[in-house]
């Protein structure tokens, strides 16, 4: 014997075969010696075995403490099972857990199963039970398909009545618990075996089952033996690769005329009996993922097809016992028109008694084919079609008296249900009319697409009696003018069904009407609209901070400072503030603050929709955002129209104070997109300090410098994550005398009024730079940098930014009037260029910057790679900040000197404005 010790593997019950062959890439020979792995035995049998090797195998089990799991590796040309192996076995079972074999050999499982039942009827002992028990079956026959197991099946119940009628001995009976192992669903061919051994072997189940036919005869006799194997199955289907042959649809057929010769001939109910195991939602599979309904509904055309072209009339009453198997099957129709003649469609439809959705593919150019599908619409439940067959059915209903036009226009009407779309049809008048008719019979609409139709104000007034009746009216992109617009917003304004209208893409130049009700959408705010990034006005009143931008042009604008983002109808100007939450009164309502509170003002009306941005990590996270809208003194909680990966979009109607909340009944734990900021506040030696505040990303940075207008603000890569609730602390790389306060913080959502620091960190005047990092509960690092500290002479860029808001700016003057000394530009006023005093305007309010690169680059001021990469950049703000960064300030004067002469030409009014403040 072979005894492997196995700490190498660590073993698994389906990986015992991989530790087998394991063994020999190991460089272990096949051998017949047993080998013991743990509690597996694994040895090879073959015909001619010497009888010393089953002897020691069954000495291995009957000492081994547990119970073994016995590997047969038989041979695969196995014809006999030996004596020796047989005694091993049957005299080893109770020491057996599972026999399992390394090749499916149905003789083997065949031979051993015989011997058993002999064995039980000689010694009385329930030998059968016992190796029922510990054969594995799963490793004998294929688990995808049941085909091996019920030929197993099968062919024992023929073996034993052979070995019966030669020993005058029954042992069938004894065979029970191995025929009540059958498959759920028994795949079977019964092209090469005959139903009477099926019907006997069905016989020993305890309830009826599935039957799959793989394949079949057409023989008279073999299919009345299989109808009396009925009683004993609960449906029937047929082999995949059949389902869409004339075979199949000939062998049902046939099996149906059979069962109807039986019943006259017996006065049986086979008739009946079949049509029962048939009508099931999914014949003829018993798998409903198996076939596609264009398939079965191919099938079932075809079998009714095949039954109709019958001339013998008593196949008429064969195609009534069909009725149940049409009620139950399909679910509903696929038809394509361009292969099928809808007569057909409409004999199946009329055979059922309950209607069913329809689906029609294709085309077919004949206009009568065309016609008879309004014949078949009474019977449908529901009716899909293609754009352009709608379109022609729309056409065809027209056609006749008054009344037979109302009677198919309230068909069609109820089988397109709550949803009609046209979308991208050229729709003409007498569509609209027939259209106009349909909608005239039809209850509530979810929805109307006339989008890209065509459509003029002509259009519209045969189709305005009906257009309240669609919850969301879609008319983009047509022809519409203001004429059409005002009669289209006369039926909008006295309907309260009307959800929303979009009137985007049409020849609509007067928008004041439509400015002051939320439902209309004239402008495409699809995602790949372009933002244009600004830098806001920022104001400092009474201690108090605010913005504010002016547009000159509808379009979408991103503030740099907030995040905010406003889609403007048209020019205007937005003024914004901050504001703090009442977070009592939220809690009591069940929300928190998920971003900052904004106080938004549109005096002249030309924001039409809102994008504040989250902190939301996790796409979990963003299903839990909501927007507060306080007007009032009332609090309304808005959904949003749309949550991208860093913002909330609301249609804004009535401004006020809007902000964005969270569910505080979620029991998700937010994970947030933060940042870490640092201000140096002024000090006195021996020590200094840096504050270092924890905030979510959607504070602004410039809220919370306004809080600190003392301190420097340290700039550095601020993006790191947090997890609310969870704590943190902070460390450095201070060698000598320092202290952090506090040792830890819970991080949570601040949002203000106040912005404290979370952290200080104390430490020696001559220290000048330091590495700080902040740990997560498990210590590890979720925000590293390494910080510069200049000397206190460093411009304090917090207070620079804060006399760059609030200070005034000197008038500027034309070249060559300021009169400097040794200086050639004329841009130049008091030793400081005309582009360093008005840096900033010309990033925020240059919108066109490609002419501007085309000319640098054509006078050499600009290198291809440098172009290429200013274009890349997505905002014209991006762009003129690289312009600025990367070309004109190393440039020096000459540089500069040609971007004023460029702006001179392009920007002619900003250069004249930026001149005269």
């Amino acid at each position: 014997m072979m005894d492997v010790e196995h700490e190498d593997f660590d073993l698994m019950e389906d990986e015992d075969e991989d530790v087998y062959e394991a063994l020999q890439d190991l460089g272990r020979t096949r051998t017949s010696l047993p080998r013991l792995i743990g509690n597996d035995l694994h040895f090879d049998v073959m015909e001619d075995e010497d009888e010393d090797v089953f002897e020691e195998a069954g000495a291995i089990m009957k000492q081994h403490p547990e119970k073994i799991q016995l590997y047969l590796h038989v041979d695969q040309d196995f014809q006999h099972l030996g004596e020796a192996l047989k005694d091993m076995i049957f005299k080893c079972l109770p020491r057996i857990k599972r026999i399992r074999l390394h090749r499916p050999i149905n003789n083997f499982v065949l031979q051993l199963f015989l011997q058993a039942a002999q064995n039980e009827v000689q010694t009385g002992q329930k030998t059968v039970m016992l190796l029922a028990d510990v054969i594995d079956f799963n490793t004998i026959f294929d688990e995808k398909t049941s085909q091996r197991h019920v030929e197993f099946l099968l062919d024992l119940f023929s073996h034993i009545k052979v070995f019966e009628t030669e020993r005058g001995q029954s042992v069938q009976p004894l065979l029970n618990p191995v025929y009540q192992s059958a498959p759920a669903v028994w795949d079977i061919d019964l092209s090469n075996r005959k139903a009477s051994i099926l019907l006997e072997v069905l016989k020993f189940q305890t309830d009826k089952k599935p039957v799959n036919i793989i394949s079949w005869s057409d023989e008279e006799n073999e299919l009345w033996s299989f109808l009396q194997c009925l009683p004993y199955i609960s449906q029937l289907g047929l082999g995949k690769w059949h389902f869409i042959s004339k075979e199949a649809i000939r062998f049902i057929a046939n099996l149906f005329i059979q069962a109807a010769e039986c019943d006259r001939e017996t006065g049986e109910k086979k008739l009946q009996l079949l049509s029962s195991v048939c009508s099931y939602f999914s014949f003829p599979a018993l798998d409903d993922k198996t076939l596609s309904l264009k398939e079965q509904s191919d099938f079932l055309l075809d079998l009714y097809s095949f039954f109709t072209a019958c001339e013998n009339p008593s196949h008429k009453h064969v195609l009534q016992a069909l009725q149940p198997v049409y009620q139950s099957a399909p679910a509903g129709w696929v038809i394509d028109l361009s292969k099928r003649k809808t007569s057909i469609l409409l004999g199946v439809l009329e055979f059922q008694t309950v209607k069913k959705p329809v689906e029609l593919v294709g085309w077919s150019v004949e206009e009568n084919e065309q016609r008879s599908i309004l014949q078949f619409l009474p019977y449908v439940s529901e009716l899909d079609v293609s754009k352009p067959l709608l379109q022609q059915l729309l056409c065809l209903i027209s056609v006749g008296d008054e009344v037979q036009v109302t009677r198919q226009a309230a068909i069609l009407s109820r089988v397109l249900g709550r949803k009609v779309d046209l979308s991208h049809i050229q729709i003409d008048p007498q569509t609209c009319v027939s259209l106009a008719a349909v909608l005239e019979q039809a209850e509530r609409l979810s929805e109307l697409d006339l989008s890209h139709c065509q459509l003029n104000d002509h259009s519209v007034d045969l189709l305005l009696p009906h257009l309240h009746k669609a919850r969301v009216l879609d008319l983009s992109n047509n022809e519409i003018s203001d004429l059409g617009a005002l009669r289209i917003h006369s039926v909008v304004s006295t309907s309260s069904y009307i959800q929303t209208v979009r009137l985007i893409n049409n020849r609509i130049t007067d928008t004041a009407t439509f400015l002051t009700d939320p439902r209309y959408d004239l402008w495409d705010q699809s995602k790949d609209q372009i933002t244009v990034e600004f830098r806001p006005d920022l104001n400092h009143h009474n201690d108090e901070l605010s913005y504010s931008f002016s547009c000159e042009s509808g379009g979408q604008f991103q503030c740099s400072e907030t995040g905010l983002v406003f889609l403007m109808k048209a020019a205007g100007k937005v003024e914004y503030s901050p504001a703090y939450w009442d977070e009592a009164a939220l809690k009591t309502a069940g929300y928190e603050p998920a971003g900052p509170l904004f106080n938004i003002e549109d005096p002249e009306r030309g924001l039409c929709s809102l994008q504040l941005p989250h902190c939301e990590a996790d796409v979990e996270g963003r299903e839990h955002l909501s927007v507060a809208h306080f007007c009032g003194g009332n609090m309304e909680v808005l959904k949003p129209l749309a949550v991208t990966d860093t913002h909330v979009m609301i249609h804004v109607q009535n401004l006020s104070f809007y902000g964005l909340l969270r569910n505080i009944f979620s029991l998700i734990t937010p994970s947030v997109r933060g940042q870490v900021l640092l201000f140096h506040p002024p000090g006195s030696p021996p020590q200094k300090q840096v504050y270092m505040f924890l905030l979510p990303s959607n504070v602004p940075v410039s809220q919370v410098k306004h809080q600190h207008l003392k301190c420097r603000y340290i700039t550095t890569t601020a993006d790191c994550m947090f997890i609310a609730n969870q704590k943190y602390s902070v460390t450095s790389d201070l060698k000598g005398v320092h202290e952090i306060q506090p040792e830890s913080w819970v991080f949570f959502c601040n949002y203000g009024p106040n912005f404290h620091p979370t952290f200080e960190v104390f430490f020696n005047h001559d220290i000048t730079e330091m590495r700080l990092a902040i740990l997560d509960d498990r210590q590890h690092e979720v925000w590293v940098r390494r910080i510069s500290l200049t000397a206190e002479a460093a411009p304090d860029s917090n207070q620079a930014g804060d006399a760059e808001v609030s200070g005034a700016v000197g008038r500027e003057v034309n070249p060559g009037e300021a009169g400097e000394k040794g200086g050639a530009s004329g841009y130049m006023i008091n030793g400081k260029h005309f582009v360093d005093r008005n840096m900033t305007a010309l990033i925020n309010r240059v919108t066109l910057v490609l002419p501007i690169l085309d000319q640098l680059y054509e006078s050499g001021f600009i290198q291809h790679e440098m172009y290429m990469d200013i274009c890349d950049e997505k905002t014209s703000f991006q762009q003129m900040r690289m312009l600025m960064q990367k070309v004109i300030i190393p440039g020096n004067n000459r540089a500069k000197d040609e971007l004023c002469g460029i702006l001179e030409k392009e920007q002619k009014y900003l250069m004249e404005e930026l001149k005269g403040e």
